[in-house]
């Protein structure tokens, strides 16, 4: 504890000389109740200290106040999101602890955590609880993809969610919250234009309009669109070709949302339509761009029904199409022709019951079905030997919330069987306990990661991979709008499930993990706000070699072990806001070139870097609901690379670079 101590210190040292405040505040990731909380609707007006005291649920039998909740959680605002000037989900993301970003292949970027390659169906992305993970490989896009003009607020489980969501929730849980999720009533809509200093980056157009009776009836709908460039920097493959990337790697993403209630019913769609272009094909260089489109059409459809009123019965019905790495351009390619689309649909019945003041307990059942086709010119098959396949998921899950004198108790467990591989067991233990000001949590999970539908047809043999968590959180409020506060956690994989490129398949190999420490502060003040973020990990337990970095052990390929992140904002009048970020990460490794000689990949560190963003905002231009952003990302160029996290001879990918952002928009706060 000698560490942990001296880490607290620090935070809470500059939370007293600076003035930083919570870092952490917890909601609920079922889109009823982010609907039904009124406290939840008005994020960007709460002080520090009722955004730790307001009560929410994060996959818990009971609603908690944010220090009592069982897991290590932060929420992005959309005060926060529209005054950085944030341009997606990466820029997002990039300021939470323990976030980074990798590339996959075909320009694909992919999320990292905790030094751990989730982005290999470890995390799980919803829109308004919508899931985004494809069931092919479920992987997740990112770039220019969630209009971030759309977002209320960002609910982030920094920790497993497998108790309650099962599959995709190994090592966190990310809920995008819309306006229209939310229940925001009115019209509200942005344009943001980005340019790079010789080409164009991005033009962006979202809106949303929601209508309700405040009470029992809310209709709302939500339409966006745009296209951006990932970079207009150059782009040098391993063996030392390459290409300017400007025109040829385009990111067009399309969306369409509708949100019902009506008293205990609620329905729910959302039309995903995410499309890349790249030139970099593994360790090649194409000649001419090649597509991938990502293509989701989401709904979820349920009832909350209370025949007492301790007792809710809430049974669900989800469906999923989705068409994900999609490449039908010339059937005759030797590059990744790939016509396939996949289809999922979840019955689910979960029960509520608060006996008592002291006791909550929640109940549930799930059954899935998915299937999956190829196009007919497709020269591949399935492992029956067919050009369709299709399994099926069956889950019980069960948490007891039960407040002591002592310590608060949360206990939950899940068990899930599949058709094709070996089930998998998910206990989680939560003790949460405040004293005054302080808070403490202890938290265990045991969570899972399944084969998915291509991982079974490229494994022999594949068992589900499982990981047991430990966290331990502390944090203090300093006063009403201050606060620090510190996590420790330590990852241990069991039968971790890898994709090793070179020989184009699955398999597990032996564990291993990864331990470290994430820290917060944030001032709360009249004239503004200043937050710290901290992050570091260390590989644990032996790093399969595929994910090494020779002759540093304690570290994994892609993912810098420290990251620390600086924001400030000012408010320079009433209407004026300026806000700064500087997100500092130490050195990384990847592979970027090869020997001449021999043409084996040789290995790099890359330096330190230190981007850093700035951003105007001005509210009430021409009218009280009008407002404008100006900005420009990276201002000392220090021009990003997501690299990749394993070795796929595939070099680092340039982020976008400096970019000058314009973004114009209609609504209220």
């Amino acid at each position: 504890m000698g560490v942990t101590g001296c880490l607290l210190a620090i935070v809470c040292a500059f939370c007293s000389g600076l003035c930083p405040g919570p870092a952490m505040a917890i909601a609920s990731l079922a889109s009823e109740s982010t609907a039904k909380d009124p406290a939840a609707r008005s994020l960007v007006d709460l002080s520090v200290e009722e955004l730790l005291d307001l009560e929410v649920q994060v996959a818990s039998a009971e609603p908690l106040a944010t220090r009592d909740a069982p897991a290590v959680v932060t929420v992005v605002t959309r005060d926060e999101i529209e005054q950085s000037g944030a341009r997606d989900l990466i820029d997002v993301l990039r300021r939470v602890p323990g976030f980074d970003f990798g590339l996959d292949v075909w320009g694909v970027v992919g999320l990292g955590f905790r030094g751990q390659w989730g982005h290999e169906a470890k995390i799980m992305l919803a829109v308004d609880g919508l899931i985004l993970n494809e069931p092919m490989y479920g992987n997740l896009t990112f770039g220019n993809h969630i209009p971030v003009g759309q977002i209320e607020r960002i609910e982030i489980v920094r920790g497993p969610g497998s108790v309650i969501h099962g599959n995709f929730a190994e090592l966190a849980v990310i809920n995008v919250i819309t306006r229209i999720g939310s229940e925001q009533t009115g019209p509200r809509g942005s344009v943001t234009s980005g340019w790079f200093e010789d080409d164009y980056a991005r033009l962006n157009l979202d809106f949303s309009y929601g209508r309700g009776d405040g009470h029992d009836t809310y209709l709302g709908v939500s339409a966006s669109g745009g296209l951006a460039q990932r970079s207009s920097l150059r782009y040098t493959a391993l063996y030392g070709d390459s290409y300017d990337m400007s025109g040829d790697q385009e990111l067009k993403a399309r969306q369409l949302g509708v949100h019902y209630r009506r008293g205990g019913l609620r329905a729910q769609m959302l039309y995903d339509d995410y499309r890349t272009t790249a030139r970099d094909a593994y360790d090649e260089i194409l000649s001419e761009p090649r597509s991938e489109d990502f293509i989701s059409y989401l709904a979820n459809l349920a009832y909350a029904y209370s025949p007492r009123p301790e007792i809710r019965i809430t049974p669900e019905f989800r469906a999923a199409l989705q068409t994900p790495w999609h490449n039908a351009d010339d059937p005759s390619s030797d590059w990744g022709y790939y016509d396939t689309d996949a289809q999922r649909y979840t019955g689910l019945v979960k029960v509520n019951w608060d006996p008592s003041a002291r006791l909550a307990l929640l109940a549930g059942g799930q059954y899935e079905w998915e299937g999956a086709r190829y196009g007919d010119l497709a020269d591949y098959f399935f492992p029956n030997g067919e050009h369709t396949i299709d399994y099926r998921r069956r889950a019980l899950f069960a948490e007891a919330y039960l407040k002591t004198a002592p310590v608060r108790v949360t206990a939950g467990l899940r068990w899930e069987g599949h058709s094709e591989y070996n089930s998998a067991f998910a206990p989680r233990l939560g003790l949460t306990r405040t004293f005054g000001d302080i808070h403490v949590k202890l938290i265990y999970n045991h969570s899972y990661r399944a084969p998915s539908i291509e991982q079974i047809s490229s494994g022999l043999n594949l068992k589900t991979e499982e990981a047991d968590v430990f966290e331990m959180e502390i944090g203090r409020k300093l006063g009403p709008s201050a606060y620090c506060g510190i996590n420790l956690y330590d990852i241990r994989q069991h039968r971790p499930l890898i994709f090793v490129a070179q020989e184009d398949m699955v398999c597990n190999v032996d564990d291993y993990g990864s331990r470290g420490v994430e820290a917060e502060g944030r001032l709360q003040r009249a004239w503004g706000e200043v937050t710290a973020r901290y992050s570091y990990y260390v590989a644990t337990g032996g790093v399969p070699e595929y994910y090494a970095v020779p002759g540093e052990e304690h570290l994994v390929l892609a993912f810098p072990a420290h990251k620390l992140v600086l924001t400030a904002r000012l408010r320079a009048s009433a209407k004026l806001t300026v806000s700064s970020t500087v997100i500092w990460t130490s050195a990384k490794y990847a592979y970027d070139h090869a020997d001449p000689d021999s043409w084996e990949p040789l290995l790099s560190r890359l330096g330190a870097e230190a981007p850093a963003d700035v951003y105007l905002r001005y509210r009430g231009l021409f009218a009280s609901q009008f407002w404008a952003g100006l900005g420009v990302h990276d201002l000392f160029a220090e021009n990003h690379v997501f690299a990749q996290p394993y070795n796929g001879l595939h070099a680092p990918l340039p982020g976008p670079g400096r970019e000058f952002i314009l973004r114009v928009g209609y609504g209220s706060d």
